[in-house]
């Protein structure tokens, strides 16, 4: 074999074997995000199992209450009357969608206009 090309080949040989110190942290960065990627995910699914399984044992119907069970007239303009005050949920996972509906009553003795409704949500409660 040509002694120059044995020497040429040794010096490939070498570059491929060299571990630079940028490529240590390459490769370290690399397995901490993988890690850290994958712990998420497990955590994420566990918390979703977790609360599913919460609200399912948690099956109790809405709850909503009232002060008052029926509307008493008012006169002087149109007035309101919501049949509940407030009501409660439960538990609801995330992005799960919730509905309830009660009806709304004009007790009043003018006509009722309704121009900007809000409702106010509560987490946590």
């Amino acid at each position: 074999m040509n002694p120059k090309r044995k020497k040429r080949t040794e010096i490939n040989r070498r570059k491929t074997r060299r571990i630079t110190p940028l490529r240590i942290v390459g490769w370290a960065s690399l397995i901490a995000f993988v890690g850290l990627a994958a712990f998420l995910t497990i955590d994420l699914v566990r918390s979703q199992i977790r609360d599913n399984s919460q609200v399912e044992q948690q099956a109790a119907p809405p709850v909503a209450t009232r002060t008052g069970a029926t509307p008493e007239p008012y006169k002087g303009g149109g007035r309101l009357w919501l049949p509940v005050t407030e009501m409660d949920l439960g538990k609801v996972p995330l992005l799960q969608e919730v509905s309830r509906s009660f009806d709304l009553q004009n007790v009043g003795d003018a006509p009722l206009i309704i121009s900007d409704p809000t409702v106010k949500m509560l987490e946590g409660c």
